[in-house]
């Protein structure tokens, strides 16, 4: 067994300004939006990812997830990833890239994001950029 982690800087953007930005229909989920993106702009760049909102267990629309009845969707660039292999194996350093504490390395990070998402078409509240995390266990 082994955890893959990865930090991600991110961002808050409604569902319907993505599938507006791929052209997708208004009922597209997730893998359909992300192929139209890739359809209609190209490759992305290779650490940006977006991540969906989930539907909740034995529903199939995704859930509310914002206070004014929109649904947000969470785009990130990765910045930092790391494994843990099996215990009592030595936890081990992967992909860094990026200083947290640095004033400096969190603007350059927060401008790859908002360039990467105004070639899209898509705007987000810089100001509201967040740290999000992300893990998966094989």
């Amino acid at each position: 067994m082994k955890l893959t982690v990865r930090i991600y800087r991110a961002a808050k953007v409604k569902t319907n300004s993505l599938r507006a930005a791929a052209g997708a229909p208004d009922d597209a989920d997730g893998r359909k939006v992300w192929s139209c993106l890739l359809e209609r702009y190209g490759p992305m760049a290779p650490t940006l990812r977006v991540f969906w909102p989930p539907p909740p267990e034995g529903e199939d629309q995704p859930r509310e997830e914002c206070l004014d009845g929109h649904l947000n969707a969470i785009v990130g660039l990765e910045v930092m990833s790391f494994d843990v292999p099996d215990m009592p194996r030595v936890p081990f350093s992967g992909l860094v890239e990026h200083e947290p504490l640095d004033a400096a390395e969190i603007q350059r990070i927060d401008g790859a994001l908002e360039s990467e998402m105004l070639r899209l078409g898509v705007v987000a509240d810089a100001d509201k950029n967040e740290w999000r995390c992300w893990y998966e266990v094989r």
